[in-house]
Order: C-alpha cells, then structure tokens, then sequence
C-alpha cells in the first residue's frame, strides 16, 4: 500500500492510505464469508449463497463497509509502525475513494517538546529560617490540642464550651408545650429542624454555627437557664443558599446542662514528655518542632 504522511496541527498525524487492489478483494472476501454464514437467504442453504446474492440481500455498501471495517485495524498498524509514531487517541477515518480504496486516517500523538538546555539551569539554594514567631505558634497550637475543659459556676462566655439541649423550629414557633418541655402543638407550617440534647457548643460568635447571632444569645447564659429566642436565616449566606429556611425566622430554645472553660497546660519539661514520645524537655520538643519546620519548608 501506499502512505503519505501529514503532520497537522494539535499533535494530530494524517495518513493518505492507498490500498491494492488485490488487497481490497482479499478484504471484500472476508467480509463475504463473515456474512454469508450469518444469514439467512430464502432458496440456499446458511453459507453457500453466492457473493453477488448477498450484496443484493444486504447491500452492496453494507458488504463493503464491513470489508473496510476488517481491512482497518492491519492498514493502520502497518501505516503508525512505517511512521515510527505512537497513537495515543482512536483513528478518525474517513473513506475518500473506493476504486482504488483509498482511505484518511488521523490520529492523535503525544505533543514534541522542546526542552531547551535545561542542563544549563541552576538554582542555589535558598537559607531557610524559621523564626521565634513561626515556632511559637506551632507550640500554641500544640498546646491548643492538649487543653482541658473545666466546669465552672458563672456565666457561658465567648470562646468557652456549653453543654446544651437545643430546639430549632422552622417557620412558625410551638403554641404548647408539655409540662417536660416537649413541643405539643405547632402552628400551621411549623417544622422541627433541630433537636439534639446535651451537645457540646463551642460558643464562637464569629462562626455563625448553627446560624448567625446563635452564639451571642448563648453567652451569658448560667447551667440551668433556658432561653427562647428568633433569628433570620440569612438567604444572601452560601452556606444557607439552598437550605429550604433561606430568608425565615426561625425559633430556638436552648436550655444550658453545663458550663466549661478551657485550661491550657503549662509549657514545662512534664509537658513536653506527653508531647511527643521519646523527648524529655521542653528544649528538645522545640528543636524538634523548629527541624521539621525547615524540612517542609525545604520542599
């Protein structure tokens, strides 16, 4: 057969493939015999129907097609291998002329690069330094996730953990409630989006959990007190945008089981040993903070 080569743009390769005559046949008679034993012919026998016979019965372009579908897979082959290319995408192909066959076939190949002489790039280097601050924080953070909730008997203050019962109604607020505090008569529309009891709330303001302005009626609040209070979901919120109370007030009541402040612990060598197993001061737990620091800022 005969090819011609065609570099196009996007990493694509045309090939013009010419295919023998001789070649063509041989194709048409494969797909001849693929056929014949597939079918059906009124007055012959499944198989011995003449070539001729079965083109009328299935159509001459059908028998055809078939034969250039049988003929594909080897021409393509024959034709990436004598370019010396790799295919990286199924061929597009595209029949241009049937006497001879002559047939289009574009792939898609891996794109050439040019990679310059990267051999002469250098870099040096830079010193990494960490600083007091940068460790510092890294301690404080540490400490952070060591700290201890302890109960205390005043008021719930922002930044301190309350151990609450919480209600939230969607729509319109309870009409009646039970002598226990369960809701026993809702106005029309009213829905229960939020029960939950003894949950541990860490009181942020600036959070907005589990809707804005929740926190700030919380603080202040003593173990024992209990509180109904609205607030507006706000619609303009990405985090409310598809929350079917978008835009309405909602209802809450909030009792309050407990009140907890944090503790953090001291910044000792008996700290440090809790740490991180295999330190025993708070010396070693630095240097050991302040290295691996300079290796992740190394990478």
């Amino acid at each position: 057969m005969k090819v011609t080569t065609e570099r196009l743009e996007g990493s694509q390769v045309r090939f013009n493939i010419e295919v023998e005559p001789e070649r063509t046949e041989k194709s048409m008679q494969r797909a001849y015999q693929k056929v014949v034993n597939k079918i059906n012919i009124p007055g012959f026998r499944r198989g011995k129907a003449p070539r001729a016979i079965v083109e009328r019965f299935v159509g001459k372009e059908a028998l055809f097609q078939e034969g250039v579908d049988i003929l594909l897979p080897e021409i393509v082959k024959e034709a990436v291998e004598e370019a010396g290319i790799t295919p990286i995408s199924e061929p597009e192909v595209d029949v241009a002329q049937e006497k001879p066959l002559v047939i289009n076939v574009t792939v898609a190949v891996r794109p050439e690069i040019d990679p310059g002489n990267y051999r002469q790039i250098r870099m040096s280097r830079q010193p990494v330094n960490i600083t007091d601050t940068q460790l510092d924080e890294v301690i404080e953070h540490m400490r952070e996730d060591h700290a201890e909730w302890t109960p205390v008997e005043r008021p719930v203050a922002a930044g301190e953990l309350a151990t609450i019962d919480v209600e939230g109604f969607g729509g319109h607020r309870p009409l009646l409630y039970a002598p226990e505090g369960q809701p026993l008569l809702h106005a029309e529309k009213g829905k229960v989006f939020l029960d939950q009891k003894n949950v541990e709330y860490l009181v942020n303001p600036a959070a907005g959990n589990p809707v804005p302005g929740f926190a700030d009626q919380v603080v202040g609040m003593n173990a024992g007190d209990e509180k109904e209070f609205q607030l507006l979901v706000p619609a303009d919120n990405p985090r409310f945008e598809k929350s079917e109370l978008a835009g309405q007030q909602v209802t809450f009541r909030v009792k309050v089981q407990a009140v907890k402040e944090k503790h953090l612990p001291e910044m000792d060598d008996e700290w440090a040993k809790g740490v991180m197993e295999g330190y025993d001061s708070l010396e070693e737990l630095k240097k050991k903070v302040r290295a691996e620091l300079m290796y992740r800022s190394r990478r």
